[in-house]
């Protein structure tokens, strides 16, 4: 599914129209089978997900993402995230999503501290150059 998400989002292939991935996603989601399942359930919420952000569909994309987190339990889907809404510059979200990710190294002592440092890292600069661009309109 990731490498038929990135044929979509270079647009090689027009056959594959992001609403008709979205509901083949939505019939595997609705297999009972599936539905017994969190982990296959948040990975195909996080496919979702991204095809609702492939659409400009923000808030769908980003509800997914996080279901996606919440049935998978992995922090990498939190990173994923960050990553998208720091790119489309909504870096109250992101800072948002970083406690999130503090509560989970927290509770897992520690052992999500290499992918929080990457993701605070990104955040940082991200604000940095907002701060530098503001900086540079404001002055005469």
């Amino acid at each position: 599914m990731d490498a038929i998400l990135q044929q979509v989002q270079l647009q090689r292939c027009k056959e594959l129209e992001p609403e008709r991935m979205l509901e083949w996603l939505q019939a595997a989601l609705d297999q009972e089978d599936n539905r017994n399942s969190p982990q296959f359930t948040g990975y195909l919420q996080r496919q979702k997900g991204f095809f609702h952000y492939v659409m400009q569909e923000r808030a769908l994309g980003y509800e997914y993402m996080i279901k996606a987190f919440e049935n998978t339990g992995l922090t990498s889907i939190l990173g994923e995230i960050i990553d998208i809404e720091i790119q489309l510059g909504a870096l109250e979200t992101a800072e948002h999503l970083l406690g999130i990710m503090e509560e989970t190294n927290r509770a897992r002592f520690g052992t999500e501290t290499l992918l929080l440092d990457k993701f605070r890292k990104q955040y940082e600069d991200a604000l940095s150059a907002r701060q530098a661009s503001q900086t540079d309109v404001a002055v005469p």
